[in-house]
């Protein structure tokens, strides 16, 4: 099998320019133990409405007019692409987020098969001997345990803690998983 990725080596990443970059906790502390960087150094908060990522829960913060915001964790951005992405090359490939890992296959259809991404961006689509079934699968089985975590650990916070602050909810994150 080739490496899963080849072909990524072959374009010019236009997800990587293209794409809000959602997060999970997870994603966080791999990129952090990758990079030494502190997690608000990369990633950050965005208006939920503003993306059609319906995969993660939102974030909810209560503003001073207790008015609710939904928000959702993604990588920050730079130059208009992923923070991560120069000149052709991901800078934290071995630690890159998961919805990056599975890119472009999102999910199985019911006999087990993977199937592209709806907006698939990629010049070509993969050939058998680039996708290593097993390796996408196992990685879109801990991508979806991720989110599904992920998503408890938000939706604990939106129960307890949304009348607190953004900086408030990153410390929440700290705590919520070790490193």
């Amino acid at each position: 099998m080739v490496n899963l990725q080849s072909p990524c080596k072959e374009c010019s990443r236009k997800c990587c320019e293209k794409f809000i970059v959602p997060l999970t906790i997870f994603d966080l502390f791999r990129i952090k133990k990758a990079t030494g960087k502190d997690i608000e150094q990369f990633s950050t908060l965005i208006e939920y409405n503003k993306t059609d990522e319906k995969n993660f829960f939102p974030i909810f913060f209560m503003d001073q007019k207790r008015n609710l915001k939904q928000m959702l964790l993604v990588l920050k951005r730079f130059n208009n692409s992923c923070i991560f992405f120069d000149q052709q090359i991901c800078l934290i490939w071995p630690a890159h987020p998961l919805v990056c890992k599975v890119y472009p296959f999102f999910e199985m259809d019911k006999n087990g098969e993977l199937k592209y991404v709806k907006n698939f961006i990629c010049p070509r689509k993969w050939t058998e001997k680039e996708i290593d079934n097993y390796k996408i699968k196992e990685a879109l089985a801990v991508f979806k345990f991720e989110i599904e975590e992920h998503n408890k650990i938000i939706r604990k916070w939106n129960a307890e803690y949304r009348e607190k602050s953004e900086k408030d909810f990153f410390e929440y994150l700290k705590k919520s998983v070790r490193t």
